[in-house]
């Protein structure tokens, strides 16, 4: 009798470590589909001399970033920019739906996935002329999509990679990341009153207190003023509040238009 008891432990246990492994073979072939499409995604990011004609430059290395917009387009007309910050792992096309949850769980292909896909809030314009514009991602478990996002809380991080490259069909803008902190999670652009430069700026004088209170980080000695760029993701272990990582436009350079 206890031989068959022993005998059935080790099944269940033998059971249950099967169901461990299919679970943890299903989420790694899960995550790799997501990872695959926007590194197939990629493809259409060339890096070119500077003499060429392109869409932007990443200013880093003397080379020219080209986005291939038309072709980006045609598999998903959606796509308004490619937001890029060097050495990270954020590259990726950004899309704007007619609501602010489909992309949460679709890909620029549209396909239905958790990875989503990184997108502007819907309230905005798509061509970034808000003083005020949110970029969403989920924060992956991964590093994938806006995964990195948290690391910007760590102030050797938030220094070393400061600096977002957003390219439009028309022009390439370049942020200078200013704080990075956590917030609670309401949406900002219809929580705050940005219809006037007053509410604009009320908004802006809290940050401090909002990088304060979270123990984030801000540029010492740096104005802040719009127009404002923000990466939000979900914090991992809080779902009440949001990360967000700010930055300022400093170089805004229009496409060569003889193109």
């Amino acid at each position: 009798m206890r031989h068959i008891k022993e005998i059935m432990i080790v099944a269940v246990c033998l059971m249950v470590l099967s169901f461990c492994v299919c679970t943890g073979f299903g989420i790694y072939f899960m995550y790799r589909e997501g990872v695959q499409e926007y590194e197939d995604l990629r493809t259409y990011v060339k890096e070119t001399d500077e003499d060429d004609h392109t869409e932007g430059t990443d200013g880093s290395d003397g080379k020219q970033t080209v986005v291939d917009f038309k072709a980006l387009k045609k598999i998903n007309p959606d796509i308004v920019a490619w937001i890029r910050i060097p050495d990270t792992s954020i590259d990726y096309p950004v899309v704007q739906g007619n609501d602010d949850s489909y992309y949460l769980t679709h890909t620029f292909k549209k396909t239905e996935h958790v990875a989503g896909a990184i997108f502007l809030d819907s309230d905005n314009n798509a061509d970034f002329s808000d003083d005020k514009n949110i970029i969403y991602g989920h924060n992956m478990k991964d590093g994938s999509m806006f995964g990195c996002l948290d690391k910007y809380l760590d102030r050797d991080y938030f220094e070393k990679y400061n600096e977002v490259f957003l390219f439009t069909p028309e022009e390439k803008r370049t942020y200078h990341i200013i704080a990075a902190y956590e917030h609670p999670a309401e949406h900002i652009l219809t929580s705050y009153d940005f219809s006037t430069t007053e509410g604009i700026n009320d908004y802006l004088r809290q940050i401090p207190d909002f990088v304060a209170d979270s123990g984030g980080v801000i540029q010492d000695e740096t104005e802040i003023t719009p127009p404002l760029l923000t990466l939000s993701t979900c914090t991992r272990n809080d779902k009440q509040k949001r990360c967000l990582v700010q930055g300022i436009l400093v170089e805004c350079e229009k496409k060569n238009q003889e193109e």
